[in-house]
């Protein structure tokens, strides 16, 4: 492992001479952040030899766990000082120091990283027993003091422009907002406010030659009481995160945003994402054509073609049902039932139906993932025998005798024919399934400025479930599924150890084993698609097998650390095995809050 890290900062040097940027004249901030960059490497390398003598120093005393604990605390405030660049311009550099505590599974090639870094440091010292977890942790500190010795080198013959720069600032601050104060890399540590402000510190230096440059600009003011806010609210779990999201965070990102335009530096690497959007809680805050089956322009008259297909019956096979027998609008696009109703007795379908609402926010589709796009999984629904049991040319058959679709589809593809294909019958339902993001909850409403629009009790909810609930840290804010900030891009797969049932004195994992019967490798055993958490208190019941019929349930499995926590041997679970110590109170302000994230009924 240590010759591995070592030719790995040794290759990343190289591939930055010879695969990045040719030399050229560097801006004054670049060569402001490299020379920070490299003074702050040096104080991040002390401060992971420290960690690596505090953790040799262990001894079984409480003192000695708690002396490591405080150095890796220590460690992790010097790292963000240079996270931001790192994650930019160094990202394989950067995992090996804060990745998550879990395999990392690299698709479709199979490839997978074992945990490494302070977050697997953490695990550890935060462990039951961390004494006998003392040579992993010493091997995880050596290979992070080697790698943090080594960072100099990579900046050898270094090079960027001020737009990858100002790029690299833009996605700290949704950082900031989404991971840092949310705990997600630390949420045993309880660092992440005090992380955020040190993130938040290295944009102020960084940015500072274009503030100087722009003197009569409202950035320098949003930073500086940003900063104050973190510096005077620095405990983790009373934390403010919404008065601070709204208050400090949106502003500024909206004055970077406005700085990055008045510079005329426009790179975009984070496609998901829409700069044009005033912040991160705006209705167009992500690029719908960014995500599978979307498209640079989407009419009207294609997504009303849509929503005509969408309540078509004669999709199915006997002309029985629709999509929407199972995705109700009055429903939120559920039907209420733990499992769907199959065709007829013969089959079973033994899966929650999802509602629809923001479901095209992501990179794989159904529950397991087995489509990669909304075009598949609509084929696949239409010709699935417990669902639809249709036949794809049967339906272009029969509605190709509608003379009111011939016109329609000939209109909306600008076709001379007046005929069509089952693709572009998918296409026209993914268009309006597209449509479903309505954001018109209190809580987009707060975010947007009207302070009255959530409850006191919300309020203390939405700060739990961002901060000591860890529901942040897998339904990331605004979306609140599991497509990681701050690119967006990636679904993620969680293992919660899901019962069978919840009626039974002893428990046992649902039987569906998952993302495991797409690709079966031991990490996707029972692991499921991280889904928004928008309006799920008006569509239970709950988890993929819909075992839970409300969210006082929800919150109990979750706040005994899921099935492991219940009592479920599951080897693999990536949700947190010990109790998040939440008070009934508290649990029910989580659910307030997850109540203010319901949005105005659909109508159909």
């Amino acid at each position: 492992m240590r010759l591995v890290l070592r030719f790995f900062v040794t290759a990343a040097c190289l591939l930055a001479i010879t695969a990045g940027i040719t030399v050229q004249q560097k801006s004054a901030a670049v060569e402001r952040v490299e020379a920070y960059v490299t003074e702050q490497s040096h104080g991040f390398a002390a401060a992971a030899r420290q960690l690596h003598a505090a953790i040799a120093a262990m001894n079984g005393s409480r003192a000695s766990v708690v002396q490591a604990q405080q150095a890796l605390y220590n460690c992790r405030l010097h790292y963000q000082r240079i996270g931001f660049f790192l994650q930019y311009f160094f990202s394989s550099a950067a995992s090996e120091f804060d990745m998550p505590a879990k395999y990392e599974i690299e698709e479709p090639y199979m490839e997978y990283q074992h945990p490494v870094g302070m977050q697997v440091i953490e695990a550890g010292l935060f462990d039951k027993k961390p004494l006998a977890q003392k040579q992993d942790l010493l091997q995880q500190a050596a290979l992070i003091e080697q790698s943090a010795a080594d960072l100099p080198s990579l900046l050898y013959q270094f090079t960027a422009t001020d737009a990858q720069l100002l790029e690299s600032i833009r996605l700290e601050v949704i950082r900031i907002m989404t991971l840092h104060i949310t705990g997600y890399n630390a949420p045993l540590l309880k660092s992440g406010v005090a992380e955020a402000r040190e993130a938040l510190s290295a944009l102020q230096y960084t940015l500072q030659p274009y503030l100087e440059a722009q003197p009569a600009g409202k950035t320098a003011a949003c930073i500086g009481s940003a900063l104050q806010y973190l510096q005077q609210h620095a405990d983790f779990d009373s934390f403010n995160r919404l008065v601070f999201l709204r208050s400090y965070a949106l502003p500024l990102q909206q004055q970077i945003g406005l700085l990055a335009g008045s510079l005329h530096t426009h790179i975009q690497t984070a496609t998901v994402l829409n700069y044009d959007a005033a912040g991160l809680f705006s209705n167009n805050a992500f690029r719908m054509q960014a995500f599978p089956g979307g498209a640079d322009s989407v009419t009207e008259t294609l997504v009303r073609l849509g929503k005509q297909l969408f309540y078509d019956t004669r999709l199915s096979g006997n002309n029985s049902r629709s999509c929407a027998t199972c995705h109700q609008p009055d429903k939120y696009f559920t039907d209420a039932l733990p499992q769907s109703k199959p065709m007829s007795a013969r089959y079973h379908i033994s899966r929650n139906a999802p509602t629809l609402l923001y479901g095209s926010y992501q990179f794989a589709f159904f529950w397991e993932g087995r489509a990669a796009s909304p075009v598949q999984q609509i084929a696949a629904v239409v010709t699935n025998a417990a669902e639809m049991q249709g036949d794809t040319s049967q339906v272009v058959r029969v509605l190709q005798c509608d003379t009111v679709y011939r016109h329609a589809f000939a209109n909306v593809f600008s076709q001379t024919k007046q005929c069509f294909s089952f693709q572009q019958i998918a296409e026209a339902i993914t268009a309006y399934l597209q449509s479903l993001h309505p954001f018109t909850s209190p809580y987009d409403r707060f975010m947007q400025g009207d302070t009255a629009a959530l409850t006191a009790l919300q309020q203390t909810g939405g700060n739990l479930f961002m901060g000591k609930a860890q529901c942040g840290t897998c339904h990331f804010t605004p979306l609140f599924n599991g497509l990681t900030p701050p690119y967006y891009n990636r679904t993620e797969f969680e293992v919660l150890g899901v019962p069978q049932n919840n009626t039974a004195a002893q428990l046992h994992i649902d039987k569906d084993s998952g993302r495991y019967k797409v690709l079966p490798i031991p990490f996707y055993l029972h692991a499921f698609k991280t889904p928004t958490v928008r309006n799920s208190a008006v569509t239970a019941p709950y988890m993929h097998n819909g075992v839970y019929k409300t969210l006082d349930e929800v919150m109990d499995f979750y706040n005994a650390g899921g099935g492991a926590g219940k009592g479920i041997v599951v080897s693999n679970q990536t949700l947190g095995t010990t109790t998040l110590q939440l008070t009934v109170g508290e649990q029910k302000a989580v659910i307030a809050f997850l109540q203010s994230l319901t949005d105005i009924q659909p109508t159909r």
